[in-house]
């Protein structure tokens, strides 16, 4: 309800008959959403034939060709299975430029390295495949671009913007350190080669 104060002498000018408290504007009803979570569009972006000819390429790409990896900076992680995604591909990128670089071990890998596996939410339904967060739609959006992609050829990962969610700041942490250590060791953007068959996902920075 709205409140308001009125000289007493001109009470009458306000208020509503019978009513002495109450504003003339009267009661301010507000109807509040029971779920607030919406609707994922089930809608679909790519037409049969162009889906299927991105299927195709996929299914045919050479086994010693280069992995593209797709990275996301978001609000947050969407789920346990993406935490772990950037988790290991992180992991995996410290050691290389640590191990090309002579650059020693990490301090904050070992922490890193601490956190559980999975994604700790504080609230479950905050995670995919529920659509609480941006990062969770995003997920969804390119699910129909994703699915074309069984054997993984193309590597989605998802760094999050602030260290909102339980073990992401260790990630964050070793992210940015690299960061400012390459900008010291390697002035220059390195060049980025074809990796060789065998190799991880991560690419292979010119020497």
């Amino acid at each position: 309800m709205q409140f308001f104060s009125v000289p007493i002498s001109e009470a009458q000018k306000y208020l509503v008959p019978g009513v002495v408290q109450q504003g003339i504007s009267g009661p301010v009803v507000v109807q509040l959403e029971q779920n607030p979570t919406p609707p994922i569009s089930t809608s679909r972006v790519l037409s049969p034939a162009a889906a299927e000819a991105i299927r195709s390429h996929l299914a045919n790409v050479a086994a010693d060709a280069p992995s593209p990896i797709v990275v996301i900076v978001d609000d947050s992680i969407p789920d346990s299975a993406e935490y772990a995604k950037s988790r290991s591909l992180l992991l995996e990128i410290s050691e290389q430029i640590r191990d090309k670089y002579k650059l020693g071990s990490s301090p904050y890998v070992g922490e890193l390295l601490s956190q559980p596996s999975a994604l700790v939410a504080e609230d479950p339904t905050t995670l995919y495949p529920n659509a609480r967060t941006h990062s969770a739609l995003i997920k969804h959006a390119l699910v129909e671009v994703t699915e074309l992609d069984p054997n993984n050829r193309v590597t989605v990962v998802y760094i999050p913007l602030a260290a909102t969610q339980v073990g992401v700041a260790p990630l964050l942490k070793e992210l940015l350190y690299l960061a400012q250590i390459l900008k010291v060791v390697r002035p220059e953007p390195p060049r980025v080669l074809r990796r060789p068959a065998g190799l991880s996902q991560a690419s292979t920075a010119e020497a």
